[in-house]
């Protein structure tokens, strides 16, 4: 157990995902303004959940005012704790809209400034070696906005126009691509800061790449270039949905090249989260680059992101990819993954999910569990929820994963709660789908929000409410 301070949540040291799925604060006398996204509608999902109905005290909202009484009245079904033992139930009157509460005016009379959450809410106290690690507190460093992604930059080319197919196009245009600088794209293009470690070749094509980041916004600092054989990375593709062609060169790739004397030059006390794509393991000095950031990230108190972005063709063995991607995985804070990409971490096919639940369980904090048209499921410490898609005309499968790090991740630093922040993640995807390349479709935050007002919002459904949750194939 350790200690909330209402000062805390007053000067919002607080991440308002460590409060998601738990309780409302305790505050000491105190009349305080609270962000709307601070709670969201956590105490009555929480009691709709756990108990399976909304008490018909908490039901009072037509009027504009939802009362959570105090102690006393309150189901005994989130308990925090001082040290002397003594049980208090949350206590908060929320004043706001009847769709959309906006959580002002928090007041509690009588409750001690100091209580505690329950150990394991989210994710794991410790793990990995980082003594005194907790996942509220490290997860709080994302409302920093900046973040350092690790992984490759390449080019990408498109047959063009749209729809015109490799076998037989006569056409073609390029822009930047990678899944790494990709998701650097995304943040930058939604006002965050991004900073992109890599290498490139020291050729046309890897300045290409250093011009493309330059005119996106993503810093290159530590974006070397490298002489020789080695080459930037090229991806051949359609701008198709049915019989979608892509065909990928990684001979010799520069971005493996990454080295830990390159990671250790980085500054991380400055950023607010690492990222990583599991390609950046599949081959050495990569893999061990990649290795010590995370280690040095986690010393600097980052939280750390992975998108598993398995690649078999990157991979000497299967067996290799499975164990290091794991290990990987381990050592991460949010997970995140498709249906194919968790079974291949659980070694057998429809263990996946179980995968990311185990994950979430013990060493995660969040991990999503993604099922292409068939929505998401997000897993935390002790909830799950499922999350659909966004009905969009597809121009192509490719780049949806990378636009919905990059939502999600601003929305959490923007301090959306976690379910707002997943649909603000799969709108991005939903646009990137539906637009020619990758780097270039990221959606800014404009058009994220003219998405959001134009497209119906896919309902965000819990376990106890799904039958045969949640197979793939569910409704």
């Amino acid at each position: 157990e350790f200690p909330i301070m209402a000062p805390d949540i007053l000067q919002n040291r607080i991440n308002p995902n460590a409060l998601e799925f738990g309780a409302a604060p305790l505050l000491a006398n105190q009349s305080l303004r609270v962000s709307p996204n601070l709670l969201h509608s956590t105490y009555l999902d929480s009691c709709r959940r756990r108990l399976g109905t909304v008490p018909e005290y908490c039901t009072r909202i037509s009027a504009g005012t939802l009362q959570i009484p105090s102690r006393g009245e309150v189901p005994r079904v989130h308990k925090w704790r001082k040290s002397s033992e003594t049980l208090f139930d949350p206590c908060t009157d929320f004043r706001g809209s009847s769709d959309r509460p906006q959580y002002k005016n928090m007041v509690e009379p009588n409750c001690p400034e100091t209580v505690f959450r329950k150990s394991g809410t989210i994710g794991a106290d410790f793990h990995s070696g980082r003594t005194g690690f907790s996942p509220m507190t490290d997860l709080a460093r994302l409302k920093n906005n900046r973040f350092v992604v690790l992984g490759r930059a390449g080019m990408d080319i498109y047959a063009d126009p749209p729809g015109a197919k490799l076998d037989t196009v006569a056409r073609f245009v390029a822009c930047l691509g990678g899944s790494s600088a990709n998701i650097a794209v995304a943040i930058s293009r939604h006002g965050g800061n991004a900073s992109l470690v890599t290498s490139v070749s020291d050729d046309a094509i890897g300045r290409f790449c250093l011009n493309e980041l330059d005119r996106y916004g993503v810093s290159r600092a530590h974006v070397k270039q490298v002489p020789g054989p080695l080459r930037t990375s090229l991806a051949i593709a359609e701008s198709t949905f049915e019989g979608h062609q892509c065909v990928l060169y990684r001979n010799g790739a520069a971005d493996f090249q990454m080295t830990v004397q390159d990671v250790e030059q980085i500054d991380y006390g400055s950023f607010g989260g690492l990222i990583t794509t599991g390609t950046v393991f599949a081959e050495e000095p990569s893999r061990s680059a990649a290795f010590r950031a995370l280690e040095l990230a986690a010393n600097a108190g980052l939280p750390l992101i992975v998108d598993i972005d398995y690649r078999p063709h990157s991979w000497c063995s299967t067996e290799d990819a499975t164990e290091t991607l794991s290990r990987a995985g381990s050592l991460c804070d949010i997970v995140i993954g498709n249906d194919t990409e968790f079974d291949f971490m659980a070694g057998g096919a429809d263990q996946g999910l179980e995968k990311a639940r185990t994950l979430a369980r013990s060493t995660a904090a969040i991990a999503v569990y993604k099922m292409g048209e068939n929505g998401s499921v997000t897993i935390t410490g002790d909830n799950e929820f499922r999350t659909g898609v966004f009905d969009v005309p597809a121009l192509k499968p490719i780049g949806a994963g990378d636009g919905f790090m990059g939502g999600l991740l601003v929305g959490l630093a923007a301090g959306f709660p976690l379910e707002a922040a997943v649909v603000r993640g799969a709108a991005c995807a939903a646009i990137v789908v539906s637009r020619v390349g990758c780097a270039p479709a990221m959606p800014d935050a404009k058009e994220l929000e003219e998405f959001l007002a134009e497209h119906p919002i896919p309902r965000t459904s819990y376990a106890d409410e799904l039958q045969d949750y949640p197979g793939p194939t569910a409704t």
